[in-house]
């Protein structure tokens, strides 16, 4: 009797683990139902229903993992928009305020964790390599490194580990200091400002 109980206790157990993956995969599946350059998006009238489009069900966002959780923001179609503020970080700052991913994002225990090590992967010097890795675009070294210099992201690291940033940053701003026709200037003023903030 006590082995049948085990037994079933087990399969259970493995039942439960088998759903947890799935919906683990279900939920890193997510992406934005419209994007720009699709039919539906031209349909949008106003800023604000593209903001409402772009927001994450709360049922996908609270369960999906923080890698996935930043590719999203990366992907984030109202991202470019920073661009059209007075400077980088008062736009970014408006998206985090508007956008649910960012929120839960800034939210997330292991943002440090994860983020560091997207970051160090980097490599800005490979921006013509044929075999480019996805994050190593202009682009999104500015968003990485504007979620840098967020306080609740700094608010995670021990003195280690903004050591082990900084010293990071330094040999990309070298980096991109060498590839001007690649970094503009607000890649190199966003590293400039890291390296003020630690």
């Amino acid at each position: 009797m006590m082995k049948t109980t085990r037994i079933i206790s087990m399969i259970l157990f493995f039942l439960l683990f088998i759903n947890s993956v799935k919906a683990q995969i279900n939920e890193d599946n997510w992406e934005y139902p419209i994007k720009p350059g699709q039919p539906e998006w031209k349909n949008l009238k106003s800023k604000q229903e593209m903001t409402n489009n772009c927001q994450i069900p709360t049922n996908y966002l609270t369960k999906m993992t923080t890698d996935r959780l930043i590719k999203l923001c990366l992907d984030y179609p109202l991202l470019p928009d920073i661009f059209f503020y007075d400077n980088l970080k008062e736009g970014f700052e408006t998206k985090i305020s508007s956008f649910n991913g960012f929120k839960e994002l800034l939210l997330r225990k292991d943002l440090s964790a994860v983020l560091i090590k997207k970051y160090i992967d980097m490599q800005p010097h490979l921006i013509w390599s044929t075999d480019l890795n996805e994050s190593n675009n202009t682009f999104k070294f500015i968003f990485i490194e504007l979620l840098l210099i967020q306080p609740s992201f700094i608010a995670q690291l021990s003195e280690m580990q903004k050591k082990d940033i900084l010293s990071d940053v330094l040999k990309k701003y070298a980096y991109k200091k060498e590839i001007p026709e690649a970094y503009s200037i607000f890649n190199l003023k966003i590293s400039l400002f890291i390296m003020q903030c630690r």
